[in-house]
């Protein structure tokens, strides 16, 4: 079946550009990615797969290439303190997790306590019937 070359929109390039980073980050393969571009884009495969390598692929990588140039030029002070402060909220949550642990602990030996009291109770009922 032969298909009609037309430009590229940009909704196209947009929905192409969604699809494959949605498929790949399932891990499912691009070719995938691309059957279903090219049944919603009305497109074939090669088409997609052309597109994505020629125009789009470039984008993603420049992308990725601005982040990685970002994160060197940050200056470590700031990261130190990042680090820092999530280290703070970690000891805290694990002191919040400790305390709770032990108040579970205690509420089940006390439930234990009331629960041989009641059936303590019952037994002695149950004795003078």
């Amino acid at each position: 079946m032969s298909q009609q070359k037309r430009s590229w929109e940009a909704e196209e390039d947009v929905l192409l550009k969604e699809l494959v980073l949605q498929y790949t980050s399932n891990g499912d393969s691009k070719a995938d990615a691309f059957r279903m571009a090219a049944k919603k884009l009305k497109r074939s495969e090669a088409a997609c797969q052309t597109r994505w390598n020629a125009k789009l692929k470039e984008a993603d990588q420049l992308n990725l290439e601005h982040v990685i140039q970002f994160l060197k030029t940050m200056p470590p002070i700031f990261l130190l303190e990042e680090n820092n402060k999530l280290k703070a909220e970690q000891e805290g949550l694990k002191a919040k997790h400790h305390a709770l642990a032990k108040k579970w602990e205690n509420a089940a030996l006390h439930m234990k306590e009331e629960l041989a009291l009641y059936e303590g109770v019952l037994k002695v009922i149950n004795e003078t019937k």
